[in-house]
C-alpha cells in the first residue's frame, strides 16, 4: 500500500506488530485497535457494554456468572470489558470468575478451555462472553451437556456482527454501532488527510439485544 502511495489507511485488523505502523508518515485511523499514541482510535463503549451485559444477567436472577475474556494486546478497549465485569460483580457482592484465552488460541484449545469451565463450575447460571463467536461456542457446548438455555443457563455475547446474528439469531449480545464507527473513521481520516485536528480517541455508545438466550424480565 505504501509502495502504491495510498493517501491514508483505516486499520481494523490485528496486525499491530507491523513496523510500518510505527514509522509510516501517512494518515492512519484505527477501529478498536491501539497502534501508536498519535493514531486516532474509534471504538465502542466497551466498559458500558460489559456493565450492561453483566447487569442484565444479574437482573434475571443469575448468581454464578462467568466471564470469558480474550486477551489481545492491540485491542486495549477489550480490557474495559473485564474491568466492568469485575466492578459490577463486586457491587453486587458476587464472585467474579474469569476464564482467559489468548486471541490466537487454536480452536481446539479454546473449546477445551470452555469444556473445563463447565467441568469446574457445573452450577454456572450465567455467562458473559467477550465476543459472539465464543458465546456461540459456549451455547453449543452447554446444550450438548444438557443445559436448558435460558432456563438453566443464560448467555450473552459481545459484538453484534451481522454474520453471527445470521448464524445464531437467538443469541443475546451487546451490539456495537459498527456502521457508525466505520462512518466516523472515514470522517476522521479525511480530516487527518486535510491536516485538521483529530481526537485521539472516540467512543460510541452500544445497546443490548436481549435475544432468546436471556430470560424475559417480568
Amino acid at each position: 500500500l505504501m509502495g502504491h502511495q495510498v493517501d491514508g489507511l483505516i486499520i481494523a485488523t490485528h496486525n499491530n506488530k507491523l513496523e510500518e505502523y510505527q514509522h509510516a508518515n501517512l494518515p492512519i485511523v484505527a477501529i478498536d485497535r491501539f497502534l501508536r499514541a498519535d493514531i486516532p482510535v474509534v471504538a465502542s463503549d466497551n466498559y458500558a457494554g460489559a456493565k450492561l451485559a453483566t447487569e442484565a444477567l444479574i437482573q434475571r436472577g443469575c448468581q454464578h456468572i462467568i466471564h470469558t475474556y480474550t486477551t489481545n494486546p492491540s485491542n486495549w478497549h477489550d480490557n474495559q470489558r473485564e474491568k466492568a465485569f469485575q466492578a459490577v460483580m463486586a457491587d453486587h457482592h458476587l464472585p467474579a470468575i474469569t476464564y482467559t484465552t489468548a486471541f490466537d488460541c487454536p480452536p481446539a484449545e479454546r473449546t477445551a478451555r470452555f469444556e473445563r469451565l463447565f467441568d469446574e463450575h457445573p452450577a454456572v447460571d450465567g455467562i458473559f462472553a467477550s465476543n459472539d463467536l465464543d458465546a456461540a461456542r459456549l451455547l453449543s457446548l452447554a446444550r450438548a451437556r444438557g443445559y436448558r438455555v435460558p432456563a438453566d443457563l443464560q448467555i450473552i455475547g459481545y459484538d453484534g456482527a451481522q454474520a453471527t446474528q445470521e448464524l445464531v439469531p437467538e443469541l443475546a449480545t451487546i451490539i456495537q454501532p459498527i456502521e457508525q464507527m466505520a462512518t466516523y473513521a472515514v470522517k476522521l481520516l479525511a480530516d487527518r488527510m486535510a491536516g485538521e485536528f483529530t481526537p485521539t480517541s472516540t467512543v460510541l455508545p452500544v445497546n443490548l439485544k436481549t435475544g432468546q438466550t436471556l430470560k424475559t424480565l417480568p
